[in-house]
């Protein structure tokens, strides 16, 4: 029986409080081991004061005993055997978009009448910080909503995550990031594990904590340098590890912007993230010797998105042919030293060294962000892209690159046919290459109306390959043709599925 005269139910533990970039850096603090001062300068703070604003943060609610499987996986390996005496649990920071204290938090548990209810509360999640009790390296798993996309920012990659608290659940769609560790992790294991987030989804394989990475990816290594604590991996442990997930490694070098803004275009629009190693320079700083920027060393992170923010495709290749990854003015990565789809900015002129004292030597393609430094201060450094590493399932046998030089081969003999017929395409065309699942082609066929009647059936009665490359030439933006190809064929083969005409106008004038 229920005593009418009790007083009305509190939390005892959970805390909620207005947001505010203090009251975060006070619970960083509190809620890991680490000193205040310590963690008001890490490079993490100033992300994310700008991220937290610009989605509008207003509450936050924290959980102070909570089990992260990553954690406790880096815990039951390396720190349980700590003098020190670590703790075997972390806390979790959830934030919302809307105001409310812990009175109003109780009656929505409650289902009470109230202002708020949990549908509410949902539609103003923001996500969750995994606080680590450690003294340094305490961002654990975060999982923040992306960046409003505005028309020009995608986020191909993410996928739901749940997270209950006080027996309500709630979702954001994102990708799961977390800060190295510097003992179990290095910045390649951190950027692994979030790569391994989105392939683990779309290609259902498990997802390994970063010891388990680390571990699997230096196993029979001949390196002078111990185990754990890890300073880092190189590329060969990088393609064991993604082979250690059963799936199979891609390597490209970048040695053109095409080549970077491509292969990004064309795997993210599929929902695969991956790897992109780049050394990085630091602007501020002249080096003697080369007279040019310092070279601080290389550096792993995770493409997880990209924005289109250019005006109008450029040529970027000898041929003139027009790309629409071109456009790509940005990418968003998750950087381990900064944060979750951290900015890249592209299209920065190249670096100059000097040779001799006399030759000058420009290096590119270049990138921009900020970074973490020794004295945890952000500055603007360069970056000069060395390799991507895409990690795909192993039937996707052919690369971006060969059906990029067959768009080469198509756009050449259709400019030819525009060159004699002017009054049917007025502009060269534009091509739009991704890669993407026969599912996911039939459905977006249908649904985008672009042939119909028994053309349409006909494609949708016909079998397909798991994965195709999509090469679509727009005219205008719209679509004018399509080359289709089977991402499972091999090279030597005819790898070609069919053409299609969404141009009756050009049908009829080429065939």
């Amino acid at each position: 029986m229920v005593d009418s005269n009790s007083s009305s139910p509190e939390l005892k533990n959970f805390k909620v409080l207005p947001y505010s970039a203090e009251t975060l850096i006070q619970l960083l603090s509190e809620l890991s081991s680490a000193n205040p001062a310590r963690v008001a300068a890490k490079t993490h703070i100033e992300y994310f004061r700008e991220y937290f604003r610009m989605v509008d943060a207003k509450t936050l609610v924290v959980e102070p005993n909570y089990t992260d499987r990553d954690y406790l996986e880096d815990f039951a390996a390396f720190y349980v055997r700590c003098h020190a005496g670590y703790r075997s649990s972390c806390a979790r920071i959830h934030f919302f978009s809307v105001a409310f204290d812990a009175d109003q938090l109780v009656k929505v548990v409650e289902q009470a009448d109230g202002l708020l209810r949990h549908e509410d509360l949902q539609r103003e999640y923001i996500g969750f910080i995994v606080v680590k009790p450690l003294p340094a390296t305490i961002i654990g798993r975060t999982c923040l909503k992306t960046y409003p996309s505005e028309g020009r920012r995608y986020f191909p990659v993410t996928r739901k995550y749940t997270a209950n608290l006080l027996g309500m659940a709630f979702e954001v769609s994102t990708l799961a990031y977390q800060e190295q560790d510097t003992v179990l992790a290095a910045c390649a294991t951190s950027a692994l594990w979030s790569v391994f987030q989105g392939t683990g989804k779309l290609f259902q394989h498990p997802i390994p904590s970063p010891y388990e990475i680390t571990r699997g990816a230096t196993e029979h290594a001949l390196r002078p340098a111990r185990e754990f604590p890890n300073k880092g991996l190189i590329p060969p442990q990088m393609v064991k590890a993604i082979r250690d997930v059963g799936l199979e490694p891609d390597v490209t070098a970048v040695n053109l912007d095409l080549t970077l803004k491509a292969a990004a275009y064309a795997y993210l629009r599929v929902g695969i993230p991956f790897l992109l190693l780049a050394k990085q320079y630091d602007p501020a700083i002249h080096d003697s010797v080369t007279g040019g920027p310092k070279l601080r060393g290389g550096h792993a992170v995770a493409v997880t998105g990209y924005s289109l923010g250019g005006s109008a495709a450029t040529a970027l290749s000898p041929a003139g042919t027009l790309f629409r990854a071109s456009r790509i003015d940005k990418l968003y990565v998750h950087d381990d030293q900064v944060g979750p789809f951290a900015r890249m900015e592209l299209d920065c002129p190249p670096l100059e060294f000097t040779k001799n004292e006399e030759t000058v030597i420009s290096v590119g393609p270049v990138m921009k962000s900020s970074f973490a430094l020794h004295n945890q201060t952000m500055r603007t450094l360069y970056l000069v892209p060395d390799l991507l590493i895409f990690p795909v399932y192993h039937k996707i046998r052919i690369s971006f690159v060969t059906v990029m030089a067959k768009a080469v081969q198509a756009d050449s003999g259709v400019e030819k046919f525009r060159q004699r017929v002017p009054d049917i395409l007025k502009n060269r065309l534009e091509w739009d290459i991704f890669l993407t699942t026969g599912h996911q082609f039939k459905e977006e066929l249908r649904e985008g109306k672009l042939i119909n009647g028994d053309e349409l059936l006909a494609v949708l009665e016909r079998p397909l390959p798991k994965f195709v490359w999509r090469c679509i030439g727009l005219h205008n933006n719209s679509p004018a043709l399509e080359i289709l190809f089977d991402a499972t064929d091999i090279e030597q083969a005819d790898f070609r599925l069919a053409i299609f005409f969404y141009d009756q106008r050009l049908k009829a004038a080429m065939q």
